[in-house]
């Protein structure tokens, strides 16, 4: 868990000022994408809601896929694709569904 939050924390990073061009004013970016610089910051911005457990895949790959939702992206909200307890992405839902 403390590499998926660590890649979560990159991957908002990266896209934060992005998600913060697309709202209205400086107060909503502050309270829907704010600037962070902890992994606590993550805490009011991320809620898990859902684990998929998948199948083993033939080439022996054990595969999880952890949805949650997200203050800066209510629709699509974030995936987290992981096999054999490695984070392999971290993007919108769709990676792991």
């Amino acid at each position: 868990m403390s590499e998926a939050e660590k890649e979560v924390f990159e991957y908002y990073s990266e896209n934060v000022d992005e998600y913060r061009e697309m709202l209205e004013d400086e107060s909503q970016a502050n309270k829907v994408a704010p600037k962070i610089d902890s992994l606590t910051g993550l805490t009011e911005l991320v809620k898990p809601t859902e684990l998929i457990v998948r199948r083993v895949r033939k080439n022996g790959k054990r595969r999880l896929g952890l949805l949650c939702d997200v203050s800066w992206d209510i629709e699509d909200g974030l995936g987290i694709k992981i096999e054999d307890e490695v984070v392999e992405e971290v993007g919108y839902q769709d990676i792991v569904l």
